[in-house]
């Protein structure tokens, strides 16, 4: 196949080959990661927010979410205000912490390295 490319040099997003060919993610949850790994440090957003500006809807954006929050990607906790309300915060990752489902070997490697050892 021949990509053509052409020389970045403002607004654009570096992405780990290991993240982007993660066979444990779906590849919705591969672009919605990509999506949040190009925003800011300090930007702010929840599920309806990115349905929002997106075709996919809100279910398939939180099946996403979950998605990555179960293979590492995202941690999300909540948490009560002064004021008594219920929000959230999430914590985004490039490379996977390691879950509860992940031995420690397994965590030592990239995302690669564990899909073909847990596939073998």
């Amino acid at each position: 196949m021949k990509i053509h490319r052409h020389l970045k040099d403002h607004n654009f997003t570096i992405i780990d080959n290991d993240l982007l060919r993660d066979a444990r993610l779906s590849f919705r949850a591969r672009g919605l990661l990509t999506y949040l790994l190009s925003m800011g440090d300090d930007w702010e957003t929840d599920s309806v927010r990115i349905a929002a500006q997106t075709r996919e809807g809100r279910d398939a954006v939180r099946t996403a979410l979950t998605e990555l929050e179960t293979c590492g990607y995202l941690r999300r906790s909540k948490f009560q205000t002064p004021h008594g309300m219920w929000t959230s915060r999430w914590e985004l990752f490039e490379e996977p912490l390691e879950t509860p489902d992940q031995s420690a070997d397994l965590s030592r490697s990239g995302p690669m390295e564990r899909a073909r050892r847990t596939s073998a």
